[in-house]
């Protein structure tokens, strides 16, 4: 059986700049002309099979959920492949902001494990395949593992 690997690269966005995570600890790489400059967003998405950006803030405003949108927006003008957005989405009304502002899919990491009806409301509404679950695992040093949310 012949298997492909899917190349899905990871960014993650707060106060206006994107991160890139080193075993849960947050590297700023910078905002988004920085990104596009740097990254070479567009030569390099022929690379990667689908994006994924992450909204990291704490207890995120409305100001920051706009902030979040806007830079998505920006950056998918330089790229053509699927995005995947997640980040503080606890609500069916929280999902659709997310779908509205370009998300082909949608990640849920910390509603999957409080709210777990959010997953059915959103699955009947857009489809069980726009819908992924972020689980954040670690390694201990006793080799077990453990799952984190928040």
């Amino acid at each position: 059986m012949l298997y492909y690997k899917r190349i899905i690269y990871c960014l993650y966005f707060k106060d206006d700049s994107f991160y890139l995570s080193r075993n849960f600890r947050l590297q700023k790489v910078g905002d988004l002309k920085w990104l596009i400059k740097n990254f070479g967003f567009g030569s390099t998405t022929n690379h990667i099979d689908e994006l994924m950006i992450i909204l990291v803030k704490k207890n995120p405003t409305k100001d920051d959920f706009n902030d979040y949108f806007k830079n998505v927006e920006n950056l998918r003008k330089n790229i053509f492949i699927p995005i995947i957005l997640g980040g503080g989405i606890n609500h069916l009304d929280t999902a659709k902001k997310f779908f509205e502002n370009g998300a082909d899919k949608i990640s849920i990491n910390t509603a999957s494990y409080i709210k777990k009806n959010i997953i059915n409301q959103i699955a009947q509404l857009y489809g069980s395949q726009a819908i992924s679950i972020m689980l954040d695992y670690k390694k201990t040093d006793n080799k077990s593992y453990y799952t984190y949310y928040y």
